[in-house]
């Protein structure tokens, strides 16, 4: 679906229960099976412009929320996002993420620890469960080390009224150095709600000046695996590409006078004939689009 046909709304939603006659929802429709990036992206570059919309509604899915934040970051600007309260079945608000990473977050960067980066990878547990002892070896196995820490910064129930509330108090309290944050070996294993996940890794992202590589664990059977691990910062670069191609789409077409000319010409030696026909109405349908041609070139 193309949203240029429907920019009369206020807010643009990826997630099938944000609806409303405010709103253009487009699920973002998911394989499990399959890689996230190029899923995505592919939605990206199909659903049309999305300059304009004032707040959009994300994925309720965890890694997919935290993947389209940088695509929208850098095509339209730092989303505001829709709260969506599950319980109620309802958006009950919204927050400015860039007003909450730029005011509310990076002034706390001053507060993390020093030191060196840990030399392993460590990884920021969101839900606070863990990883099973298969699922560490799977992610060893994906990061090729068999050095991996789980340091527990648990979001546990969300607020609803306040969804940004302790969050980087809690990544504060978890000791990880400014070194490490920095360091590319910081991993994210979100919670599974997706506004959780995208409050969690837009602070990380504020202390941290870059998106955390992401895991996204999968149901196989009766277990879930690591089935892979994302990184949302390389997907600033595919936001900037998109933008610049949703701005050069809107862009005036220049044409020329001598062009302006030829149609003016051609539509008025059509008209007679369309008259002739006996279309008198189309004979003054191509007139008046000639008369307005030719006030251009007078402009």
């Amino acid at each position: 679906m193309n949203t240029t046909e429907t920019k009369n709304t206020r807010s643009f939603s990826m997630h099938p229960a944000i609806t409303g006659a405010d709103t253009t929802t487009v699920p973002l429709n998911l394989d499990f099976a399959r890689p996230f990036v190029e899923q995505v992206t592919a939605y990206f570059q199909t659903v049309g412009d999305l300059h304009g919309y004032v707040s959009f509604g994300l994925p309720g899915q965890a890694v997919a929320a935290v993947l389209a934040l940088p695509v929208l970051e850098m095509a339209v600007g730092f989303p505001t996002v829709e709260v969506y309260d599950i319980g109620a079945k309802k958006v009950v608000g919204e927050i400015a993420l860039g007003e909450y990473r730029h005011n509310m977050v990076r002034p706390r960067r001053a507060e993390l620890a020093h030191g060196e980066a840990y030399p392993g990878y460590v990884v920021i547990d969101g839900a606070g469960r863990g990883l099973t002892p298969a699922q560490l070896d799977e992610l060893k196995k994906l990061v090729g080390s068999d050095d991996v820490k789980v340091v527990a910064a648990p979001l546990g129930q969300l607020n609803f009224i306040n969804p940004t509330k302790g969050v980087v108090d809690t990544l504060l309290a978890t000791g990880i150095t400014w070194e490490t944050f920095t360091s590319g070996r910081a991993l994210y294993l979100p919670a599974g709600m997706g506004l959780g996940a995208v409050v969690q890794a837009t602070a990380i992202y504020g202390l941290g000046e870059v998106w955390p590589k992401t895991i996204r664990l999968n149901k196989v059977g009766n277990d879930f695996v690591v089935a892979e691990i994302v990184d949302p910062q390389d997907l600033r670069q595919f936001g900037v590409q998109l933008g610049a191609e949703w701005t050069a789409g809107n862009a005036p077409v220049a044409v020329s006078r001598e062009l302006l000319k030829k149609a003016i010409g051609l539509l008025r030696r059509e008209a007679p004939h369309a008259a002739a026909d006996g279309s008198v109405s189309d004979q003054e349908e191509l007139t008046g689009v000639a008369d307005e041609l030719e006030a251009l070139t007078r402009g």
